[in-house]
């Protein structure tokens, strides 16, 4: 506790230190011109050139007069046609001081048209530091800390602490003397409230004022910091500094569930972790060899930043504001620096150059965090910080996740001789579905037009189309189904239910028209929409599940999820969409991959649940579906002008990489006919990618090994909680680009992560 104790009262006494110098500054500013003592170049010289001369003579190139600076001291000393500005011990050479003291008022700086005014005494303070020398001392905070010498005091019996020295010695030098000494009560309710926030409770105050030893307030204050309060109360201006909220800050303000920060800055005080490792932990945690969860957790520092999810934002501009943000917030709390200032321009008063403010951003700017937050209170990237009992499960099944992680990426690297084998033997050229024929529930058949059809449960059914619907071809040779206005088509009813592991994959054409849509779905409106339907909403795919009001416990028992907002569907193109299901009824085991790629998610809380069956005996519908009008009417609503191409439904849960073989079925088909040679690169990586996912035994059991792990990872997460965390981008260099005016779409030179000049290198 001794390294806060002492910070703290160190701070104090330099909060009382600094008051008496502030009301001192005040007091010589009516002194006369020749009453100056002496003068520092940072306290007292610098300001006024800021103040009267940095507008014309300063960083900022553009408005820049005569080609000379006057806040770097190489432009103030540096010799000019009719002499330096400043020249060293003499001041009536200077042309700074020539000028400000011109006797014509058309020759004086400041010009008239600045409307400043230098008083006699600035005029004297620029006289004397030049005729010192005209030292250009670096700013105190970006000079070595070196321990001043203790003063002399006529009252040494007043001395309790070296501190005590330079509070006495200031008042003594004013002509006052201490106040006198707080009765035992009031001293024991100052320090509470000044270490926990809270007055003394009464044992504790009962136990100081029976203490007569010495060492009394003493163990008064031992006693303070040991409470779970002075940690909480200390908390509270951090986080504040931290800039900590429990939401999102911007558009629907959702929450945002990362309390498990606020509770580890807490624990950080009332640990008395040393303050380097309290920065090291909050700037750089996931970057340290094997981190521990509390150094995890602590990078969610970075993660305070206030988020949208905003339809109408464009993401380069918020991507560039989170990262101004980070860097402002790094500049404030730590080097206690306005470096915002520069990101404009050079900054006008601190040695921060423009391009070395996007160099700090760029820090912050290789992450995998979303832009759009979702308004979900678990945008990633997220940790599961898990209850204090299952700390030790929570290390295990992170070790058993990065090891088959380890063995998947070692098979998939070891499995060239199998499938160039399997190539040989011919095998590709009898592929008839793109995963296992057994996977698959139900298959779209439309190569006949007129008997447009589908595969269900191994028999061939015909389809009931309406009129106006129409099939054409569509993506990549698969022939389409195409709507218009008022047609759909019917299927025969699938059994898909809330316990049951399914997918469906598809190709969607998204129609110029940016209205409400039900592309495919099977629910009953009347019994609360119970079933599942896919639905667009101003080009916003979402998958929804809802399950049986009757069984729900006080909520809602519908589940959603689709691509964030920023991830529309693109007008007048086809896009393959696949949405899994793990049988959980959870939003948490739902998931939609997009063109055979992960796609950032929205949706329902995690553990939100359709709960109860989802089974209806409506049919199953393409192009159409009940819903309820803005005004609560009812009306049905189509696919107008989109389309449904390749349809199939699958009996488990799909992996990124099915989807992937999924959506180049196309490539497949093209490569049945080829012998192993002729393959080109995109067929042959396709056909690999669909060895290792459906005939390749050793990596399907490690992929069913990563999703056991992934439904014990879930129940740790249910039983703890999550929190926001920083996590670096592996395959990408920290960049970014100077920004013309901050205009995130205005950038200019490219620059890598660094630190300003001014500040020491980093180690």
């Amino acid at each position: 506790m001794m390294f806060f104790r002492h910070t703290y009262l160190m701070l104090s006494c330099c909060g009382l230190v600094g008051a008496l110098m502030s009301s001192d500054r005040s007091s010589a500013l009516a002194q006369s011109p020749s009453s100056i003592d002496s003068v520092d170049f940072q306290r007292d010289v610098r300001p006024i050139l800021a103040e009267n001369c940095f507008q014309c003579h300063g960083p900022d190139v553009a408005s820049r007069r005569a080609g000379l600076r006057l806040d770097t001291q190489e432009g103030a000393l540096r010799a000019r046609l009719r002499g330096a500005a400043v020249v060293a011990a003499d001041a009536d050479a200077s042309l700074l001081y020539q000028r400000v003291t011109h006797t014509d008022a058309r020759r004086r700086m400041p010009p008239i048209g600045a409307n400043k005014t230098l008083t006699d005494r600035q005029i004297e303070v620029l006289r004397q530091w030049i005729e010192a020398g005209a030292s250009w001392d670096q700013h105190w905070s970006f000079a070595s800390i070196e321990a001043p010498g203790a003063p002399r005091v006529a009252s040494e019996g007043w001395i309790r602490q070296p501190l005590d020295r330079f509070v006495l010695s200031r008042l003594e030098a004013e002509g006052l003397s201490p106040a006198q000494e707080a009765d035992r009560r009031t001293l024991a309710r100052r320090v509470a409230l000044d270490l926990t926030g809270l007055p003394p409770d009464p044992g504790t105050l009962a136990t100081f004022l029976a203490d007569d030893s010495d060492q009394a307030y003493e163990t008064l204050v031992d006693r303070l910091l040991t409470s779970k309060h002075w940690g909480e109360h200390r908390a509270r201006y951090w986080l504040d500094a931290a800039r900590y909220g429990d939401t999102h800050g911007i558009h629907i303000d959702n929450y945002r569930e990362m309390y498990a920060y606020r509770d580890w800055a807490i624990a950080a005080f009332n640990q008395n972790q040393p303050f380097d490792q309290f920065t090291v932990d909050q700037i750089a945690g996931d970057l340290l060899p094997q981190p521990t969860l509390d150094q995890l957790v602590a990078t969610g520092f970075q993660r305070n930043n206030i988020t949208t999810n905003e339809g109408g934002v464009v993401p380069e501009e918020y991507e560039a504001i989170y990262a101004k943000d980070r860097a402002e917030t790094i500049g404030s709390v730590f080097l206690g620096l306005t470096i915002g200032c520069a990101t404009c321009h050079d900054h006008k008063f601190d040695p921060i150059a423009q391009r070395e403010f996007y160099a700090m951003t760029a820090f912050f700017r290789n992450t995998t965090q979303y832009v759009m937050d979702g308004n979900v209170s678990d945008p990633p990237p997220i940790l599961v910080v898990p209850d204090a009992t299952d700390r030790g499960i929570w290390q295990q099944v992170r070790h058993r996740a990065a090891e088959v992680d380890a063995l998947l990426a070692a098979r998939a690297a070891a499995v060239e001789p199998a499938f160039d084998e399997w190539l040989t033997r011919g095998e590709h050229r009898d592929l008839a579905t793109p995963l296992e024929p057994a996977s698959e529930v139900l298959v779209m058949e439309l190569d006949d037009a007129q008997d447009p059809a589908v595969w269900f449960q191994g028999e061939r059914r015909s389809i009931t189309v309406r009129p106006g619907a129409r099939i054409e071809a569509g993506p990549n040779g698969h022939p389409a189904l195409i709507f218009d206005e008022a047609s759909w088509a019917e299927l025969p009813a699938l059994s898909l239910d809330s316990d049951t592991p399914f997918s469906m994959a598809m190709w969607i054409y998204q129609p110029e028209d940016e209205g409400d849509f039900v592309v495919a779905g099977q629910y009953d409106q009347a019994d609360g929409a119970r079933g599942w339907a896919v639905t667009i909403g101003s080009r916003q795919l979402t998958f929804r599940m809802t399950g049986d009001h009757a069984a729900a416990v006080g909520g809602a028992t519908s589940v959603r999820i689709g691509p964030i907002n920023t991830k529309r569907m693109p007008t007048g193109e086809w896009t393959h969409i696949v949405e899994t299901h793990d049988g959980t009824g959870e939003r948490g085991g739902l998931h939609i991959y997009r063109n055979g790629a992960l796609v950032e998610e929205q949706g329902s809380e995690f553990f939100a649940k359709a709960e109860g069956t989802i089974l209806t005996e409506q049919p199953f519908y393409l192009g159409r579906g009940d819903a309820l009008a803005r005004d609560g009417a009812a009306e049905v609503r189509h696919f107008g002008g989109g389309g449904i191409a390749d349809l199939r439904v699958f009996n488990r849960v799909l992996t990124v990489k099915e989807a992937r073989v999924i959506s180049e079925w196309y490539v497949l088909q093209g490569a049945r006919a080829q012998s192993p040679e002729a393959l080109s690169v995109e067929e042959r990586n396709t056909l690999r990618v669909r060895y290792l996912s459906v005939v390749d035994d050793e990596y399907r059991g490690l992929v069913a090994r990563r999703q056991a792990i992934e439904r014990e990872w879930r129940e740790v997460r249910r039983r703890g909680s999550i929190t926001h965390v920083m996590h670096e981008s592996p395959d990408t260099v920290p960049e970014a680009q100077v920004l013309s005016r901050g205009m995130y779409d205005q950038p200019l030179e490219r620059v890598l992560a660094g630190t300003p000049a001014a500040l020491p290198p980093m180690a």
